[in-house]
């Protein structure tokens, strides 16, 4: 954070001055904006980008209000989680995301996760689709129906307290000694690293372009020569295998820690 950006911080944190308040909410109001661009979410009829953005502002008034300067994390990376929390909790409120999409997306991460114990490894996109008794084409569909839950999981999975670790810092130096020093969860952060490593090409791209390079599914689609369909199927299978996979390394970090104190 440059030294004008701390001095603002510091002055409104300590003062609640509501001029510095309209001065950060205008500074920052175009980062909503920017995430609800890059969700590329079809709203439901007599909907439009605004009733997102305006949810999005809602987070960020949020963020302002809880934002600490003095943590090693730029306000944009701690803002966008909130934003687009924001931003998902008003699609609930309009009934966009049904129940029976979250029952699905428990259903794809639970039979994931199965597999995973009684093979030893990560499963194939083939294995879990043969364990759920699916189709090809069935399998793809069921991507695309919980595509919305897995567009936002991986900016800041790794959090501690207040602070938080975003994927792009992890995929550019998956070694950095700064995250590793910040957090006591350096173990998931390296695993993190070592999982999206391990993630067949396309996927591994779609995750790199979309966090780290900053761009829309859309044109992640016309770099890879698919479209933009494909590429968020591509996008929702990387984020299931990461999330099963750093989820399967804290139930086994947690079933530890009971059997210890037994």
């Amino acid at each position: 954070m440059q030294d004008n950006d701390l001095r603002v911080w510091r002055e409104y944190v300590n003062t609640r001055d509501p001029k510095l308040k309209e001065e950060l909410i205008r500074r920052y109001a175009p980062l909503v904006k920017y995430i609800v661009s890059r969700m590329g979410i079809t709203l439901p009829r007599g909907f439009d980008e605004e009733d997102l953005v305006s949810a999005g502002i809602m987070g960020l008034l949020e963020a302002i209000e809880r934002f600490n300067p003095e943590r090693n994390v730029k306000f944009e990376t701690f803002a966008s989680l909130r934003i687009k929390g924001a931003i998902v909790d008003e699609l609930r409120k309009l009934g966009w995301v049904p129940r029976t999409v979250h029952e699905k997306l428990k259903k794809l991460e639970t039979a994931r996760l199965s597999l995973m114990s009684k093979l030893g490894r990560d499963p194939t996109d083939e294995e879990v689709r043969e364990c759920l008794n699916l189709s090809e084409r069935e399998y793809e569909k069921l991507l695309e129906e919980v595509r919305v839950l897995t567009l936002f999981p991986l900016d800041h999975f790794i959090e501690l307290e207040d602070e938080e670790v975003p994927v792009k810092e992890v995929i550019s130096d998956p070694m950095q000694v700064s995250i590793a020093q910040a957090l006591e969860e350096e173990e998931l952060v390296g695993e993190l690293a070592q999982s999206i490593s391990e993630l067949p090409e396309k996927e591994r791209l779609v995750i790199t372009l979309y966090y780290y390079e900053g761009l829309t599914l859309k044109e992640i689609g016309e770099v890879l020569g698919v479209s933009e369909a494909r590429a968020c199927q591509l996008h929702s299978s990387a984020i299931l295998k990461l999330r099963a996979r750093l989820k399967a390394l804290m139930l086994g970090e947690a079933l530890a820690e009971r059997k210890s104190r037994g």
